[in-house]
């Protein structure tokens, strides 16, 4: 289940949908710091994909999605 959960934060580094970069729900903007946060909760089993994806989405939106995220997979 790791692995899945690990290999779904990878599959970020390809360009995220379209739709995921519009803003979601009118929701505020995330920081890259919050991205990273989420992430950790998924990995931990806190929070599912569709959380993931909001935050990715919303911190797109401020051109601050991580370039890398096995560094955060690799930081749990």
């Amino acid at each position: 289940m790791m692995c899945d959960r690990a290999d779904f934060l990878r599959s970020l580094l390809a360009p995220l949908p379209a739709q995921l970069e519009q803003d979601p729900a009118g929701e505020q903007h995330a920081s890259s710091h919050e991205f990273g946060a989420v992430c950790a909760a998924f990995i931990g089993g806190r929070c599912g994909r569709a959380d993931v994806l909001r935050a990715a989405a919303a911190c797109r939106m401020r051109r601050e999605l991580p370039g890398d995220i096995r560094e955060l997979v690799a930081a749990e």
